[in-house]
């Protein structure tokens, strides 16, 4: 044994053990002391064998270590008169001395181990392990044989206990079918004062004489196959007439070398549940009318819920559109507005310069002035027109492609682009950069038009939710063509949210905002339009203060 394992040893076996040390060399008593005090409960020494026999008279100790020539007293003596106190006891001897009559002596006493002095560390720590060892075994079969005679005792008292508590009726019968024993509740059911009155008897003396015969023959089909039959549900007339049902189970009763000597049989009344299920089988026909009724009636229910949900969900769209078309038209009103005061003021500058051309007192200065004027009015309502058009154009195109669900080639930077166009009105509001780092070469054949609502959706999501008003935001969009599919990444360092939010957040009618401008079917529609439409998957991350992001991967082709 390797000397780090030998100390673990040494510390395990001995924590719990007492040492009486007796040795007349103060020096090596001291030192070796100190160092087996840390291992033990307790250590006592002594440096004579009658001041250590004194010693061990005044406590129990599990383990002596001794010297053997000592004054007043030597080992010897004292290993005698310790084993006659007490025949096993564990006794060491460490000694110098090298005379066979000592060792054929010490035999004679009784010794555990023998040390030859000087000991080395690795011999004393190991010879003091082993009987430690010894000594906690012996402890342990001790403890277990006592807890075995006491476990042995307390059984027949536990079993008799058992069976006369069990709230089932248990008997027990030899291989000729005649009773041996029984539990009170038995014996009350036979009409009989107690147990002992039904020990002898056959079935045929009994109460249920009418129903013996099947007793009977079930008793020795379990003695003949030596097999257990479970739940015979048989009819038994009490003691006082009455007829019960009751379920009943019979096992073989074995000897110690296997053979069946009888058996044990336990039942309990099931009469209520008979009882029960006579009456089920008188409501079966009535229940299936009803459930025949109920089913048509949440089939109906089923379909209205659906056209219901299918409404909803365009109300929500057009909603999506309405405040598309709120949004461009006033965004047009700025370049319109601009053109209609640019037209009204060249209308006032021409009636001007017309009367003075009338009149014949036109100079060629105001003419000027007026080109001049002309000029710059025109290319200032031309650049609000251009603005106008390019807002109408991309409104037209986001609106025609949110109200159809055509499949069409398309460029989806410029797309993503013409979207947040028409969400200007709201973005322009907030505090919100969005980041469009879609290549410019991704060309591909789907449907604009749902790619349309889902961005809206969840741009509009982020802005409810993600940030607090006048709050400065980022928002990427990316996309990456992956074999025959697209992913679009959609992020924002807005609040997160928490794993519970983020569990339920395709749920229908689920928003943290609700009266505050959520509907709770934003992020639904956002989910049945990539699964059902697009037959895509979206996935959310989300951690709470640092921002959400969403990967929505479709199928899709790419177009050259």
């Amino acid at each position: 044994m390797k000397y780090s394992k030998l100390i673990q040893s040494l510390k395990n076996e001995c924590y719990s053990l007492k040492l009486l040390y007796v040795e007349d060399d103060i020096e090596l008593c001291d030192n070796t002391y100190n160092i087996l005090k840390p291992f033990f409960k307790s250590v006592s020494i002594a440096n004579n064998g009658e001041d250590g026999l004194n010693i061990y008279k005044n406590g129990l100790f599990d383990i002596v270590l001794t010297d053997i020539l000592m004054p007043k007293m030597d080992g010897r003596e004292m290993s005698r008169i310790i084993r006659s106190i007490n025949s096993r006891q564990v006794i060491i001897i460490m000694s110098a001395h090298e005379d066979s009559e000592y060792f054929l002596e010490l035999i004679d006493i009784g010794i555990h181990k023998f040390i030859p002095k000087p000991p080395s560390l690795t011999h004393l720590f190991r010879a003091i392990t082993e009987a430690a060892i010894d000594i906690n075994n012996a402890k342990k079969v001790a403890k277990l044989s006592k807890e075995m005679k006491e476990d042995l005792r307390d059984s027949k008292d536990l079993l008799r206990n058992i069976i006369e508590t069990i709230p089932v009726r248990i008997f027990w019968k030899d291989i000729n079918s005649i009773y041996l024993g029984c539990n009170t509740l038995f014996a009350n059911d036979a009409g009989a004062k107690s147990q002992n009155e039904i020990i002898g008897k056959r079935d045929l003396d009994l109460s249920w004489s009418n129903q013996a015969q099947d007793y009977v023959a079930d008793d020795f089909h379990v003695i003949n196959t030596k097999k257990e039959k479970i739940n015979i549900e048989e009819k038994q007339t009490k003691a006082d007439g009455k007829i019960v049902w009751l379920s009943t189970s019979k096992v073989p009763l074995r000897s110690e070398n296997g053979k069946v000597v009888g058996i044990l049989g336990i039942y309990f009344d099931i009469t209520e549940r008979k009882n029960a299920q006579n009456e089920l089988v008188g409501y079966k026909d009535k229940l299936e009318g009803l459930v025949s009724v109920r089913t048509e009636e949440l089939e109906h229910s089923i379909v209205e819920l659906t056209n219901a949900q299918k409404q909803l969900i365009e109300s929500e769209k057009m909603a999506s559109l309405g405040s598309l078309v709120a949004g461009v038209a006033h965004e047009i009103n700025t370049p319109v507005g601009v053109s209609l005061t640019g037209i009204t003021h060249i209308q006032t500058l021409t009636e001007t310069i017309n009367k003075s051309f009338s009149d014949g007192s036109i100079k060629q200065s105001s003419l000027r002035s007026y080109i001049d004027d002309v000029i710059k009015l025109s290319e200032s309502m031309r650049l609000s027109l251009v603005s106008a058009a390019e807002l109408i154009k991309s409104f037209k195109k986001v609106a025609v492609d949110q109200n159809t669900e055509q499949k069409r080639v398309f460029h989806l930077q410029n797309y993503i682009d013409d979207v947040l166009l028409s969400l200007n009105n709201i973005l322009k509001k907030t505090n919100i950069k969005i980041d469009n780092l879609i290549s410019d070469d991704l060309i591909i054949n789907s449907y604009p038009g749902i790619f349309s609502q889902i961005m809206t959706n969840l741009i509009t999501n982020s802005v409810i939710h993600a940030y607090d008003e006048n709050e400065d935001g980022l928002i990427e969009i990316d996309a990456r063509k992956i074999d025959d599919t697209v992913e679009i990444i959609y992020k924002d360092n807005g609040k997160g949210m928490n794993e519970h939010t983020a569990k339920h957040i395709y749920d229908p009618f689920f928003t943290t905002n609700m009266g505050q401008g959520g509907s709770g079917l934003g992020m639904n529609i956002v989910f049945n339009l990539i699964t059902q439409k697009l037959k895509g998957t979206i996935v959310c991350n989300s951690k709470e203060n640092v921002g959400t992001d969403f990967s929505v991967i479709i199928p899709c082709e790419e177009s050259n």
